[in-house]
């Protein structure tokens, strides 16, 4: 499964004005209801799973946490992406002790949790790509940012070839 399968220009979110990680979480699990990518539920587990295995990763130039959930609450696979206006505090993945104020949020939304790691290292790349995620920072459009994603894997895969 690759990006290209997974993003939607109606799920990039820029500039999201919320007071905490709940806020932010609950914004965006609405929106994928609302669109029929998940249903009833799935917040409740985003968080529980999030409570347990924190998600913060304290990357640069901007920190991003990766939220997912079990499958059970999942009708199709997707990456929800949101911009914070303000960067939340969210526990650092790893290092439960530690928190990180995430700028970006890329919530994993699968129906096979044998994707989980595959995808997860995949968008770790993008958090990893200093001038990708400052090209994210500057646009504004969801169907820009979208494409600046999908075109970063394609490029990944020339240089794999």
């Amino acid at each position: 499964m690759n990006l290209r399968d997974l993003i939607y220009p109606e799920l990039v979110f820029t500039n999201i004005k919320a007071a905490d990680r709940n806020e932010a979480l609950k914004r965006l699990t609405g929106s994928l209801m609302e669109k029929g990518f998940v249903k009833e539920g799935y917040y409740e587990m985003l968080m529980a799973r999030e409570e347990v295995y924190p998600t913060g990763l304290r990357t640069e130039p901007f920190a991003v946490a990766v939220p997912h959930a079990d499958p059970d609450c999942v009708l199709k696979p997707c990456i929800a992406i949101a911009r914070l206006e303000k960067p939340v505090e969210f526990d650092e993945m790893g290092n439960e002790s530690q928190t990180v104020q995430v700028k970006y949020i890329f919530n994993l939304v699968l129906q096979k949790m044998d994707q989980q790691l595959e995808l997860l290292q995949t968008v770790i790349g993008v958090f990893s790509d200093r001038d990708l995620m400052k090209r994210l920072e500057t646009e504004t459009r969801p169907d820009k940012i979208a494409e600046i994603l999908c075109g970063m894997e394609q490029e990944t895969d020339r240089l794999g070839e």
